[in-house]
C-alpha cells in the first residue's frame, strides 16, 4: 500500500530528528490508523525497531472514529 510506504518513510526522517534533539519517544503508547473502505492486509510500520501497532478504531477529541470512518 503506497500509503504505507509514504508513512514508513516519513517516520524514517522523524527518527532521524529525533536522535539528533535528543528526543525519546514510547513505542508503547504509539498506534496508527488507515481509513478505507477496502479489505486489504495493511503492512506494518515500524519506529525504532519496533512495531508500532495498527488499530481499527480511535478516539479523538471525544469522536470515536473507525477504519471505515462509519
Amino acid at each position: 500500500m503506497v500509503a504505507c510506504k509514504h508513512l514508513q518513510n516519513h517516520l524514517n526522517d522523524m527518527e532521524v530528528w529525533y536522535s539528533n534533539w535528543k528526543i525519546k519517544i514510547n513505542n508503547e503508547k504509539s498506534s496508527y490508523i488507515t481509513f478505507t473502505l477496502r479489505q486489504s492486509i495493511i503492512p506494518l510500520v515500524f519506529l525504532e525497531n519496533k512495531i508500532i501497532p495498527p488499530v481499527t478504531k480511535v478516539k479523538y477529541l471525544g469522536l470515536l472514529l473507525d477504519k471505515r470512518l462509519t
